[in-house]
């Protein structure tokens, strides 16, 4: 049976941007430090729309953090401005926190768990070589706090088309992290079911004409503020079921981070970057997804199914495979699953991208913490020496029985 979707909306007319800066070089002459938020309210949300960033770097989704993330965890933000002569126009606006973690004070990305990708905002003509990177990061660090570790993780090679020009800084290392996305468009045409590998897509059919048996199944996306609430709660009940059954802490036990999130849905403005949709089965929801708009892209955050009386039908496949043909037939270029190495995306035709980490020690402190990292890393990538260091381990320290 097929899926029955709503008509196109208008709402999402807007998900290519053109790009019209004209401005700068990559000669850049003034970098500073910034906390004032009307300023940056100024300056970020054009630099955005003409520029190159992650949609976690969106200005709508960064002012959120700092009023409903930040004030839980006794952090302190701030902003790395680099431009031109005229400061009051940046090429480079990097969001950042200081915070205690353990014994270490470390300066990190703007994330707090709620950020998949972390890197700047960028002017489109910002392309500086690896040395004139390196004379904007030494006057950078310059003007930091005081701090034992710089690490800046979840860092992709290519903001929008824009290289990340941080993976030019010494001390970067890929992650044992990636992302992975679908390609919407192929040939010309939208993506559809039909385009998934046929043992997943004659598996997901005949499971969709078992639902089908059952009612009428379709995908629908939230507008109207009582069908916004309605799915939110669904998500955050089908979530905490999830999590619970997993023994996995969730991140939407914080009212806080809920209120974060809710936030970033706004029916009233074409350009919201959150999105919210159901999966209905008449009219009882057997599947969520959270998800953020940015340019050409639909990043899927919090994918929900209702398992009790759904798992034997693929709820969440069932969603997923829907959100992806609307997101092709609303003009969406991409669909990212962000982060994760779940089977079930290399499934739906995602491809990886690795993700980066830079490490910098400021301090002696700083400096054991990168050397442990390494060691770590290392063994990680190193299998039988990991045999070996865990045999050592048990022989040193017996399992307790």
């Amino acid at each position: 049976m097929a899926l029955i979707y709503p008509a196109t909306r208008t709402r999402y007319s807007h998900t290519a941007r053109h790009h019209t800066s004209e401005r700068c070089t990559s000669r850049v002459q003034h970098v500073e430090i910034t906390s004032d938020l009307k300023r940056l309210a100024g300056i970020w949300p054009g630099l955005e729309a003409t520029g190159d960033s992650t949609v976690f770097q969106a200005w709508d989704l960064f002012r959120g953090w700092v009023r409903h993330v930040v004030p839980a965890c006794n952090g302190t933000w701030f902003v790395a401005l680099a431009g031109g002569p005229d400061s009051n126009v940046p090429q480079f606006i990097l969001p950042l926190l200081r915070r205690q973690v353990g014994t270490l004070s470390v300066i990190e990305s703007a994330d707090l768990g709620v950020s998949d990708f972390n890197g700047p905002v960028l002017d489109r003509n910002f392309t500086p070589t690896q040395s004139e990177m390196a004379a904007i990061w030494s006057e950078l660090r310059a003007q930091l706090p005081p701090a034992d570790l710089i690490r800046l993780s979840k860092l992709p090679a290519a903001l929008g088309t824009h290289p990340n020009p941080l993976l030019l800084l010494p001390g970067v290392h890929p992650m044992n992290l990636s992302n992975f996305k679908t390609r919407l468009t192929r040939g010309g045409r939208q993506w559809s079911s039909a385009d998934l590998c046929e043992g997943v897509r004659v598996d997901l059919e005949a499971r969709r004409r078992k639902l089908g048996k059952r009612g009428v199944l379709r995908l629908h996306t939230a507008v109207k503020a009582p069908e916004i609430e309605r799915y939110f709660s669904a998500m955050v009940e089908q979530r905490a079921v999830r999590c619970r059954a997993l023994g996995r802490d969730n991140i939407l036990d914080c009212p806080d981070i809920c209120a974060f999130y809710r936030d970033l849905i706004k029916p009233e403005d074409p350009l919201s970057l959150g999105c919210i949709q159901a999966l209905l089965l008449d009219d009882e929801i057997i599947a969520t997804g959270y998800g953020l708009v940015h340019g050409d892209t639909f990043h899927m955050i919090f994918p929900t199914f209702k398992a009790e009386r759904w798992r034997n039908y693929s709820p969440g496949l069932q969603h997923f495979a829907a959100s992806m043909e609307w997101a092709s037939q609303h003009g969406f270029s991409s669909f990212d699953f962000t982060i994760g190495d779940e089977r079930f995306k290399a499934d739906l035709g995602a491809e990886r991208f690795p993700l980066y980490e830079l490490l910098v020690a400021l301090s002696p402190k700083g400096q054991a913490a990168v050397y442990d990292d390494r060691v770590r890393r290392f063994v990680r990538n190193h299998p039988s020496l990991r045999s070996l260091v865990n045999r050592v381990r048990c022989t040193l320290v017996p399992p307790v029985c």
